[in-house]
């Protein structure tokens, strides 16, 4: 085995995937790879949305700042999840709390015993309810007993909530944000939070609920880590919704790179992923992450 396979071997076996921006991977074991890995989730779905799972690795091509790079890893098996509920519980909630909360029930319900959560609610701001825990009715006591009241402070939550991914024990992140998406009480900006994002390797799913004004930022959040953006009305079928969030989490594909740009400059690089062969390019809809920052050192 070359010492090329054997890194790659390596990090399958310590961990499936991370969504690692400009650092080596740390998988969650004591095996350690020196290489550089960018490591990219992807989910791909078909014209009617629904989640395309049996791709080969031959089907992906990938570029960086328009250059195409070696997919050197491939998987499209689940992997155990530290992930963070982020949950509006301000004012202009008041009509749909108890829809997002059934959101927030069905889409623990629907996930994996193996995956790590907790539960941050906001509203003037932000507060950790729930440590991380993989008993998912700690979660659901906590959240029907939430009643909602004061300002919106949206930004500071997910700021809160992306800095408290990282601690979780699984190296895939992820974060469920249910809201209307109206800010109107943080200290963060909205551009403080892009620029985390970007640099955090933490995906983010939002579920837009009653509320137009906060559509243009959650689908930015969404798209910046190759996440999801769902609107829909407090009347809609949420908990189906939530449901199929959870499935779309679980079911991504882990495409993983060495970059040909060895540059530690600590700049963005532009990440694409295009899915062929069979069928052709516009039968599928592919969320990828759209970059990352290189290393600084």
């Amino acid at each position: 085995m070359t010492r090329r396979m054997l890194h790659w071997t390596l990090l399958a076996l310590a961990t499936a995937a991370s969504a690692v921006q400009g650092q080596s991977l740390m998988p969650e074991s004591t095996v350690r790879v020196d290489l550089d890995l960018v490591v990219v989730p992807v989910t791909v779905t078909d014209q009617q949305g629904g989640l395309v799972r049996n791709l080969d690795a031959d089907r992906f091509r990938l570029w960086e700042d328009r250059i195409e790079q070696d997919v050197g890893y491939f998987s499209r098996e689940s992997v155990p999840t530290s992930i963070g509920i982020v949950l509006d519980t301000s004012d202009s909630m008041n009509t749909a709390a108890d829809a997002a909360h059934q959101a927030v029930e069905a889409f623990l319900s629907a996930g994996s015993t193996e995956d790590e959560y907790f539960l941050i609610e906001f509203s003037d701001q932000p507060q950790l309810r729930e440590d991380f825990t993989h008993d998912v009715s700690r979660l659901h006591n906590r959240v029907i007993r939430t009643a909602p009241e004061g300002q919106t402070a949206l930004y500071d939550a997910v700021y809160r909530a992306i800095s408290k991914v990282q601690q979780g024990r699984h190296a895939r992140k992820a974060l469920l944000i249910v809201t209307d998406g109206e800010d109107n009480n943080s200290r963060y900006s909205r551009s403080n939070l892009e620029n985390y994002v970007r640099e955090s390797g933490v995906q983010l799913y939002t579920l837009g609920i009653a509320s137009s004004f906060g559509k243009g930022v959650l689908r930015e959040l969404a798209d910046l880590t190759g996440g999801q953006a769902v609107f829909a009305d407090e009347d809609d079928d949420l908990e189906s919704i939530a449901r199929d969030m959870a499935v779309t989490m679980s079911s991504q594909y882990m495409l993983g790179y060495v970059s040909t740009n060895r540059d530690r400059n600590g700049e963005w690089r532009e990440v694409r992923v295009r899915v062929q062969g069979e069928v052709v390019d516009e039968a599928f809809t592919v969320q990828a992450k759209r970059g990352y920052y290189a290393r600084a050192f």
